[in-house]
């Protein structure tokens, strides 16, 4: 049998799958998360201390209200990446289908807290009898 130098190898391997293929972990392709319809939901603290949701079809109204500073590029969900990031809030976050979350930052230090003080609910063993 012959051997493929390393450079063929290479060649070939770039040649496999054209870019615009579905990917192969199943996620969405590029040009689909761009066509994408997404509510932009906006959480804050009301003056009686309540949470205050807002939700924004339209970017266009959203960017009214708040400063884009950049765009999300590290996200671990990649269906956030390319999402606006805001001055003064805590996002982008996933929350349901469709639904990008962000939060002032002192919603986001709150539920943070409560969160990890949440205890977990414990779960006994199931004992089997012989």
């Amino acid at each position: 049998m012959e051997s493929k130098d390393a450079e063929s190898m290479d060649a070939e391997s770039m040649d496999a799958e054209p870019m615009d293929a579905e990917p192969k972990n199943g996620g969405p392709k590029e040009s689909d998360r761009k066509d994408e319809k997404h509510t932009f939901r906006i959480v804050t603290r009301g003056p009686n201390g309540e949470l205050r949701t807002r939700d924004y079809v339209k970017p266009d109204a959203l960017m009214k209200m708040h400063t884009q500073i950049g765009i999300d590029d590290c996200s671990t969900d990649l269906g956030l990446r390319g999402m606006p990031v805001f001055r003064g809030l805590i996002g982008p976050m996933p929350e349901g289908k469709g639904v990008v979350r962000y939060e002032s930052p002192e919603v986001f230090e709150t539920l943070t807290k409560e969160w990890s003080v949440a205890m977990p609910k414990r779960r006994s063993r199931s004992r089997t009898r012989s």
